[in-house]
């Protein structure tokens, strides 16, 4: 049993490893296609089979008091003092970070022995915004099945508290940029190569991500990439102008916002998306963010 242990451990431990160096011969062809080839570059793994079939759980009520003496659930004491339940499905590893509205663990699926990333969300339902946010997340979640777009397992909600179960994918491109280790060309062209590939499913649905960064691209050792949080992606209309006020210019991060989201933000469509991963090839060449500022100035 130890040594079963050690194994998933290890396993888990290899998911957070820089990317390893590509082959140096770029797969040509349509993004489109499949990624499997004759192609010496590793391409992404398929989990298709797991995609779009998520099972998602509501619970009217699970106060803390009763889940204490509950068969089936872990205690977990988060970064910021709060203790909240999981159940001992996952196990739990160690904390990846927080934020405003929650925090992300990472945890191995008992069934499965699989790597995951559980995104906890608090009071989703206290804020309109953040409601409709989770909402929007999970619903396209659970209907995209690439291999370049992260895939979700399992959603877990009550009214103080949305789980959501995906596949951990290793470090980000923001992580891996920070470390300062060198990216060849050949490195930078499959990242792009693959944030397109997944980009060109996504529009094709007709959404728009609006949430393009480094930090939304997760890479594995065999610099497998995979687009995640989809908290801001909007559906768009053929003609955009037909409705006018459905977008708004308080998406994307700043850095990688493009200029009609500040000047026509009535009007942008997937161009917006299209911008952001220009500038983050730039900071994949260069080390460093191209359009670093702190207003529009």
């Amino acid at each position: 049993m130890a040594q079963h242990n050690h194994e998933k451990t290890s396993e888990t431990t290899q998911q957070n490893q820089p990317a390893a160096e590509p082959s140096r011969k770029a797969r040509e062809g349509d993004p489109g296609t499949r990624a499997r080839s004759s192609s010496p570059i590793p391409s992404p793994g398929s989990d298709n089979g797991r995609r779009g079939r998520s099972l998602t759980r509501t619970h009217a009520s699970r106060h803390s008091e009763n889940l204490t003496s509950r068969k089936g659930y872990h205690a977990l004491m988060s970064s910021f003092g709060k203790v909240f339940h999981v159940e001992k499905r996952w196990k739990l590893i160690r904390e990846l970070g927080s934020g405003a509205y929650g925090f992300v663990i990472s945890a191995a699926d008992e069934i499965s022995g699989e790597p995951v990333a559980i995104k906890m969300v608090t009071r989703a339902l206290e804020k309109v915004a953040l409601a409709k946010r989770v909402l929007r997340e999970i619903t396209l979640l659970r209907h995209f099945s690439h291999e370049n777009i992260t895939g979700l397992i399992d959603v877990d909600c009550t009214p103080d508290l949305s789980e959501m179960h995906i596949h951990l994918h290793g470090a980000d491109l923001h992580q891996i940029i920070k470390s300062g280790q060198p990216l060849t060309n050949e490195h930078v062209q499959y990242f792009v190569y693959q944030v397109f590939r997944g980009m060109k499913y996504i529009h094709s649905a007709s959404v728009v991500h609006r949430d393009l960064k480094p930090g939304n691209l997760l890479v594995n050792s065999d610099c497998e990439l995979k687009i995640c949080d989809f908290g801001l992606s909007r559906g768009f209309n053929s003609a955009p102008d037909d409705n006018p006020t459905m977008m708004t210019e308080y998406v994307a991060t700043r850095w990688y916002r493009a200029p009609e989201i500040m000047l026509v933000y009535k009007a942008y469509n997937t161009p917006i998306d299209v911008w952001a991963i220009g500038c983050i090839m730039a900071e994949l060449l260069t080390g460093k963010p191209l359009f670093k500022g702190k207003d529009y100035g």
